[in-house]
């Protein structure tokens, strides 16, 4: 992107002191934005030549206040190069903060951000996760691709941050980078992480997520029905690997398990609780958080099913080759839906809402943080709810109608 640099001096003649001397100040103007500074001189208006940006006259102090100008244009000018011949930042507030000799104490976004990612890193294992740490630096790379497009440099001053460099950076992730809504939000969340982390170390002033609000778009749940379950728990398979697959699916369409979890549970993750029943108490791979789930007949018979000396649970393998061989179950089982291991979660914690399990307890069995992560399966039953009224209130006879009072 070529970028346009210019340097105006002019009389602000809205600041008018006592003595009716006005301030000379000097615009830059980078890109469209301006910054704006005083040399501290103040002059009588009349004495100003717009066009020629300096003062009229031949007196010792017209010359010397010419002379000031043009000292204070050469330093603009040769801040311009530097930042240019360094690789930075090159924007107005930047030139006009390095005039003033603001630069050394600002700090700039990827240098706060790689620390805070750092700080993540070590933390790993205690108070984060690696996969936590992973997203947290691909934020990283692409708010640095997204600065190298954008502003054609390698990193931004925290005080260059406000709501236009946020909404620039969403439309990047949305329209560049072609992301959802939802996982350009969650990139948003990682930067104001950072900039909260910045704002509490007062290396920022003021918050540029002030006036920026997102949106989340909806998004369909995939999870099973009742039958459904159940017709992928009978089906008769000859494959003995489709049968494992299977059987680790549904055991995790009663438990909530996901992918990573169930592929890491280990036999000695499985203790005895109250009332000497069998429990899982492990802590989630992808969030950190802790969560138990009573085990009963079907998830028992599937856990001794697969015992064997292997510390693991279940003998799975990866991701791709589990959602495979699930498609190719689906289509023998008939099913309008492609399965996947993701939606045994879905299907786990939707099914347990529709037996009158509290939101709570559901939340706490899929190691939900907060509460607020397991509401979206309870709009998803109250829209099922919701299609089948609509669908019932239109089969009732139109001849029944509410009978007179009185």
């Amino acid at each position: 992107m070529k970028q346009t640099f210019t340097v105006l001096v002019y009389l602000k003649s809205s600041k008018t002191n006592s003595k009716g001397k006005a301030p000379i100040c000097v615009r830059v103007t980078v890109n469209g934005k301006r910054s704006e500074i005083s040399i501290k001189q103040f002059i009588e208006p009349e004495r100003w030549n717009s066009v020629k940006q300096r003062l009229t006259g031949t007196s010792y102090r017209v010359k010397t206040i010419n002379k000031s100008i043009e000292l204070s244009i050469n330093k603009i000018n040769e801040i311009h190069n530097d930042l240019i011949q360094n690789n930075k930042l090159v924007t107005a507030k930047a030139i006009t903060n390095k005039y003033l000799g603001r630069d050394e104490l600002g700090k700039t976004l990827l240098e706060v951000f790689t620390y805070h990612n750092e700080r993540m890193k070590s933390y790993i294992g205690k108070k984060y996760t690696k996969s936590t740490y992973v997203k947290y630096n691909t934020t990283y790379h692409h708010l640095l691709n997204f600065i190298k497009h954008e502003y054609n440099t390698d990193d931004v001053l925290l005080l260059e941050l406000n709501h236009a460099f946020i909404t620039s950076f969403e439309h990047f992730l949305t329209i560049k980078k072609q992301m959802s809504l939802n996982t350009t939000n969650k990139y948003l969340s990682h930067l104001k992480k950072v900039v909260n982390l910045a704002i509490q170390n007062e290396w920022l002033l003021r918050n540029p997520f002030s006036n920026f609000k997102t949106k989340n778009e909806d998004v369909e749940i995939e999870r099973l029905t009742e039958n459904e379950i159940s017709l992928i728990a009978n089906l008769g398979l000859t494959n003995p690997s489709h049968t494992r697959v299977r059987d680790i699916f549904v055991f995790c369409c009663f438990t909530g398990l996901s992918y990573i979890d169930i592929k890491n549970l280990k036999q000695n993750d499985i203790t005895i609780g109250i009332k000497g029943a069998n429990w899982i108490r492990k802590t989630r791979q992808k969030t950190g958080g802790s969560f138990r789930i009573k085990l009963f007949k079907i998830t028992l018979d599937l856990l001794n099913k697969y015992r064997s000396d292997s510390q693991f649970a279940f003998p799975v393998s990866s991701n791709q080759n589990m959602n495979r061989i699930l498609k190719k179950i689906g289509l023998i089982a008939g099913l309008d839906k492609e399965l996947k291991m993701h939606m045994a979660r879905h299907t786990f914690a939707t099914y347990a809402l529709t037996k009158n399990v509290s939101i709570e307890t559901i939340s706490q069995m899929l190691g939900h943080k907060s509460i607020k992560s397991t509401e979206i399966y309870a709009k998803v039953v109250d829209t099922k709810i919701s299609d089948e009224m609509d669908v019932f209130s239109e089969s009732i006879p139109k001849e029944i109608s509410l009978l007179e009072v009185g």
